[in-house]
């Protein structure tokens, strides 16, 4: 019986990494999607940066959750509320560094280093996940999270 359960937890142990291990393999997206994803992101961060609310809102996804590097929390309406957050990063330039891009079926992670430069000089730098779930054949973007680098210079005070 003790064998038995044995033998069962060991399949069961292998059956899983093994699961795991597919995933891992397949979670390189195809150039196709590489590309759709990429064009999703760029058009978000100009959204931002040209202060474009209404383009903004129609690629958030109704679930859509944030989680910025000052420590606040909000989801889809509250983000949209929020105008101090947007305004502090519109008009700015974004440079995105150390990208990589993983897609699980209808679900893209995006992580990666972003800079956010003003008049040539670099006013913060965050390491960021971006969370992009295909709905109706359109990415929507549906989750971030940033976090202040560690060699970011302090970032701007939010007014």
């Amino acid at each position: 019986m003790k064998k038995n359960l044995a033998l069962k937890s060991l399949m069961l142990a292998l059956l899983s990494c093994c699961t795991l291990f597919s995933f891992a393999q397949n979670s390189k997206p195809s150039p196709q999607v590489q590309k759709e994803l990429d064009e999703a992101e760029a058009a978000m961060f100009k959204s931002v940066q040209d202060y474009n609310t209404a383009y903004f809102e129609s690629i958030m996804s109704d679930d859509y959750i944030t989680i910025n590097a000052d420590g606040v929390m909000m989801d889809k309406k509250q983000t949209i509320e929020d105008t101090a957050h947007r305004k502090m990063l519109s008009g700015y330039a974004f440079k995105l560094l150390d990208k990589t891009t993983r897609v699980y079926g209808n679900v893209g992670i995006i992580t990666g280093k972003a800079q956010v430069i003003v008049q040539d000089k670099l006013m913060v730098e965050f390491l960021f996940t971006e969370i992009w779930t295909k709905e109706k054949n359109k990415w929507m973007y549906s989750g971030w999270q940033g976090t202040i680098s560690k060699d970011s210079p302090p970032p701007p005070p939010m007014q």
